[in-house]
């Protein structure tokens, strides 16, 4: 932040620099500017979408989640790509048959639909550049 105009420098030494660190004040920091701006523009952008792509998020930020968690549970087809399915997002695609999941799976990938799980040996289309070569 210099005079109080947020600035992306790369190699930066300042001190003040904007990033929300783990932490006691994560979640305060987070309500303040730039980010609430942001957060703001995101959340209208999700309210927004008809479907929704999700790549390596694990579902672990809640207060987060608000607006992302009622259009998924309002039915949004959703596809969520990572490499390893955390515990709160095996209980979303257990939960939701418009949610397809896609993780690593040994040597392959496991696609987790619709309480169906199936598996491609030797293939990863867990990992993005895998899946739009082999998908899309």
């Amino acid at each position: 932040m210099i005079d109080g105009v947020p600035f992306s420098i790369p190699h930066n030494d300042r001190s003040n620099c904007l990033i929300i660190t783990p932490g006691i004040n994560k979640y305060k920091v987070g309500y303040n500017e730039p980010f609430d701006t942001n957060r703001a523009h995101a959340n209208s952008a999700i309210d927004s979408a008809s479907r929704f792509i999700i790549i390596g998020y694990g579902f672990g930020d809640e207060h987060l989640e608000t607006h992302l968690m009622r259009q998924i549970t309002s039915k949004k087809p959703t596809l969520l790509i990572t490499h390893t399915l955390s515990q709160k997002a095996k209980q979303i695609v257990n939960n939701n048959k418009n949610v397809l999941a896609v993780s690593c799976h040994n040597n392959g990938s496991i696609v987790n639909y619709n309480g169906e799980e199936i598996f491609f040996d030797n293939i990863n289309i867990w990992d993005v550049r895998e899946m739009v070569q082999e998908v899309f």
